[in-house]
C-alpha cells in the first residue's frame, strides 16, 4: 500500500512538472506570437511609409519639370499681353495650388532654408532680398525649390 501512495505520489508531482512545463512552453509561444505581430505590425507600416516617400518623390520629379514650363510662361508674359498665355499660366499655377505646390511666400528678409542667393548687392541692405530670379515652390511644407535671389550685403 506503501508503494502505491509512493507512486501516486511521484505520479502527481511528475503530472504537475509536466504540466508547467506545458504552461512555460505555452506562455513562450504566446510571447512568440506577439513578438511576430508587432514585428509585422511594424513592417507593414515601414512599406506603407516607404511607398508614400517614392510616390511623393516621383511627384516632385515630376513637378520639377513643369516649374521650368511656368517659368517660361512668366517671362514670356513679361514680353506678351495675350490673354490666352496668361490663361494657360493661370491653369497651371490653379493645378500646381490644388496639388498642394504652392509658392515660397516671399517676405524682404533672406531665409536660406527657402532662398538661395546667387549674389550679393553692395549698398543694399544686409541680408534683404532686393531681386527674385526665380521663384521657389514648397510641397506639403517641403521646399521643392528654393527661390533664388540676389541678397543685400550691407555697406
Amino acid at each position: 500500500m506503501k508503494n502505491k501512495n509512493i507512486k501516486k505520489a511521484e505520479s502527481k508531482k511528475v503530472e504537475s512538472d509536466v504540466e508547467s512545463d506545458v504552461d512555460l512552453d505555452k506562455e513562450e509561444l504566446i510571447n512568440d506570437l506577439k513578438r511576430v505581430q508587432a514585428d509585422f505590425i511594424n513592417y507593414r507600416n515601414r512599406v506603407e511609409k516607404e511607398k508614400e516617400q517614392f510616390a511623393n518623390y516621383k511627384v516632385e520629379q515630376f513637378v520639377l519639370e513643369l516649374l521650368d514650363i511656368v517659368d517660361n510662361l512668366e517671362l514670356s508674359l513679361k514680353d506678351c499681353k495675350d490673354e490666352g498665355v496668361k490663361l494657360i499660366h493661370k491653369q497651371f499655377l490653379d493645378l500646381l495650388e490644388k496639388n498642394n505646390i504652392r509658392k515660397i511666400k516671399e517676405n524682404k528678409e533672406f531665409n536660406p532654408e527657402k532662398h538661395e542667393a546667387i549674389e550679393k548687392v553692395e549698398n543694399e541692405e544686409e541680408n534683404k532680398i532686393v531681386e527674385i530670379v526665380k521663384r521657389g515652390y514648397m510641397f506639403n511644407e517641403k521646399v521643392l525649390r528654393p527661390t533664388i535671389v540676389k541678397v543685400g550685403g550691407g555697406k
